[in-house]
């Protein structure tokens, strides 16, 4: 048996099977990371091709509102959105509306009066997107808030400061800054009448 150990059949033995060993393990290691990668791509294709929820408010000040803009990289546009966000599993439009604004700007709203409902489907920065979402009208308790020209919030899940201010259908216009969704240019001048 001694003199088996120390032979070149032993040895040979020996390599192939640490040789088969690393050739299986190596092969179960891509067949893992092929399995991962191909959930993560689905993961990532099931959060790009959803439909997201929002509530958004029309905070009005004579014939403004209070709007965010921001700048699409990819059409070198500007554009604007009033205030709000996603809409959490279990909550309804009207308790995320609220929880929106005291998260983003710590006010109280009242008098929230669902105005509308409106798909949109766009692209933003080369990415489809797909919401619907819910419009609503409210006013600030705070009334000092309709006496500033600009409400700076705070978005958490990105922990970033924001400005958010008063503009005009025609100051968009001269502005240049498209309002998003589409549809609530068209809502603003109905209201209007």
């Amino acid at each position: 048996m001694k003199e088996f150990l120390y032979s070149y059949e032993y040895r040979f033995l020996y390599v192939l099977g640490l040789r088969s060993l690393i050739i299986v393990s190596v092969m179960l290691c891509v067949v893992i990371c092929d399995r991962y990668h191909k959930i993560q791509k689905f993961r990532l294709m099931d959060r790009m091709q959803c439909i997201r929820p929002v509530s958004i408010c029309l905070f009005r000040n004579g014939d403004k509102i209070l709007v965010s803009t921001s700048f699409d990289s990819t059409k070198q546009d500007y554009f604007c959105r009033p205030l709000g966000g996603g809409i959490e599993f279990g909550e309804s439009s009207q308790e995320a509306m609220l929880r929106e604004v005291r998260e983003e700007l710590g006010l109280e709203i009242e008098n929230l009066k669902l105005l509308e409902v409106i798909e949109n489907i766009f692209i933003y920065e080369g990415n489809q997107g797909h919401e619907v979402v819910f419009v609503y009208d409210a006013e600030f308790v705070d009334k000092s808030c309709y006496d500033k020209e600009v409400l700076t919030y705070y978005e958490s899940s990105i922990t970033t400061e924001f400005t958010a201010k008063w503009l005009s259908l025609a100051d968009m216009q001269q502005q240049n800054i498209r309002l998003v969704p589409e549809g609530l240019t068209r809502l603003l001048f109905a209201s209007l009448k």
